[in-house]
Formats: C-alpha cells, structure tokens, sequence
C-alpha cells in the first residue's frame, strides 16, 4: 500500500505514533553513527529534507534536497545558515519518494515514517545561547482529523531502535538546564551528552545546557532499559 500523504493538513500522529530520543552529540559523533550504526539490510541510505524558500515578501515554499548519508556536515553548512533538519531515507524501503504534489514536504517525510534527524540548531534566546540538543525521532501511526482512518507505518523503526541503540551507548553525562532567573535543573534522562560535547564545551563552544556529572554504568543501563 502506497503510504504517501500529500494532504498532510488533514493528518496528526496518532497517540502512540512516536518515539524519540534527546540528546548532545558533535558533529562528527552523529556522522560517524549514521555511517556504523544503521542496519546494512536496508541501506543504501540517504538524507533528504527541505528548505524553507522565500518567494514573496510574506509566502515561502519549501524546496526538497538529498544528500548521500556520509555528507551530513557539507548538508549542514553549504548554505549561509547551519541546515538542521533531516531525514533518513532507506532507498530499500523507500524507493521512490514523491514529494512533487505536497507543499509541506517535510510533514510528509515524518508521516511517512522516515526517521527524523535534528542537529545542528543554535538557539538565540538572549540569557543562554548555544547548540541546542539534537533529536532522532520517528512518527509511526498518524491518523486523518475528517474521518479517523489511521495508518501504520512502521517499517523505520528498526532503524531508529538501532541508531537509537548506538547513541546510547555515547551518552556519558547529565547536563543543566539554564533558566533565564540563572536557576539550574539536572536532568538525568533526557538531554544527556557525549563525551565529545563536554570536551567542547570545555574549550569554550556553547550549548544551551552545561554539563552536569558523569552518569555511572549503572545509572545509563536503568535508562536503557526504559
């Protein structure tokens, strides 16, 4: 069955269509996943998304883009601002990927089920800048807002499960949270990061959290069992 959407405005994920994982991680750390970590099976794989293009003073339309999987940091900074916004694309599972008769290309690529990728977001806020947190995320059940049909797409996850299973392994750190008051919360379970961001951080780039303690082994298996 052909699962494409192209009304994406008459679609929502469904109440337990998704699943999706917090984390910071370099550049490099989420290249070097997406090349090891992503099941042979399927591959070969690609990046695909869209740009948001102004055509007028107040109308943009979005221009899809597709970049071999071992290009993530030419994606990211070919253009003047750092592109953030990916999906996975499985050319074995997704073969043919029409986005010509959709204007919101990128609602359709989750709705799809292709497994989403955020990184490389700077956040602006004024009273803590810095890279915010990077996200892989995956929409597996939406569900039509005029008549309830809904439609399950699952063929990704075995793909997120796996790059989801890689990453975790990388997650050594709590991090802070920084309130614009200068308060700060730990969290231990979402948000954590790799060793690679605090030596960064260390160095004197910026990220919206700060990092926290070294999370023991015992801790991240509870946190992996969830």
């Amino acid at each position: 069955m052909d699962n494409s959407i192209y009304d994406t405005d008459d679609w929502v994920r469904g109440n337990r269509g998704g699943h999706l994982l917090q984390f910071f991680a370099t550049d490099d750390e989420l290249q070097n996943w997406l090349l090891t970590a992503l099941p042979d099976a399927f591959g070969p794989y690609t990046l695909v998304g869209a740009d948001s293009v102004r055509i007028d003073q107040n109308q943009y339309t979005q221009c899809f883009f597709e970049f071999p999987i071992h290009k993530l940091k030419e994606a990211m900074y070919e253009k003047d601002s750092v592109r953030w916004q990916y999906w996975i694309r499985s050319k074995s599972i997704t073969p043919i990927l029409d986005v010509s008769q959709c204007h919101f290309i990128t609602k359709q690529l989750s709705f799809q089920g292709l497994v989403s990728v955020h990184h490389g977001s700077y956040s602006n806020r004024g009273f803590h800048d810095g890279w915010q947190e990077s996200t892989i995320g995956i929409v597996t059940q939406i569900e039509n807002l005029n008549d309830g049909q809904q439609i399950v797409n699952d063929k990704y996850l075995g793909i997120y499960k796996a790059l989801v299973k890689e990453i975790k392994k990388h997650l050594c750190y709590s991090s802070f949270y920084i309130f614009k008051d200068g308060s700060e919360v730990e969290n231990t379970k979402f948000g954590l990061m790799t060793q690679g961001v605090v030596d960064q951080y260390r160095q004197g780039v910026k990220f919206v959290n700060r990092p926290g303690r070294r999370i023991k082994k015992t801790i991240f298996h509870e946190l992996e069992k969830k």
